[in-house]
């Protein structure tokens, strides 16, 4: 009996120690990239996927937590003063893909706001977003999405 509340009780830790997943996305707009020019790709479809720095899947412990497939979460627009726009939108979560930033494609980069860009454009960005050099070996998440069913975006 008491091996096995031994054993119960790691498994306990290890849940409580795990981070929620998360709930939402935000995508920072900036002279380069307006909320119009958001709104507007989101809209016609041809953004339908972000990239998050280090591993952002479900099973991740990365403090932020994980996106998992199949859950809606809200996609929120931020100014760079940090206030958010105030209509945001669900989207659902269809996929999450970890790579090395050396395994990234244009093909990649062309579904996300970085769409027109090349890959090592999209690195400079990208590095520049996490105000760090973003290294070849390090982990990043592309995070795919449909537009759910209550789209407030406008």
């Amino acid at each position: 009996m008491r091996e096995t509340q031994k054993v119960i009780g790691r498994i306990a830790l290890k849940k409580a120690a795990r981070p929620e997943y998360a709930t939402e996305i935000w995508i920072t707009v900036s002279p380069s990239l307006t909320e119009a020019m958001v709104r507007d790709a989101l809209k016609s479809g041809a953004f339908t996927a972000t990239m998050r720095f280090g591993d952002r899947t479900a099973e991740t412990m990365d403090r932020k937590g994980g996106y998992v497939v199949g859950r809606p979460v809200r996609l929120r627009i931020q100014y760079a003063d940090g206030t958010f726009a105030p209509n945001d939108c669900r989207i659902v979560i269809t996929r999450t893909e970890k790579k090395e930033m050396r395994e990234i494609t244009d093909a990649d980069v062309a579904r996300t706001m970085f769409t027109g860009t090349t890959k090592k454009m999209f690195a400079e960005k990208f590095g520049a977003i996490y105000k760090r050099t973003i290294h070849e070996s390090e982990i990043i998440t592309i995070v795919t999405f449909t537009r759910g069913e209550r789209n407030e975006i406008n």
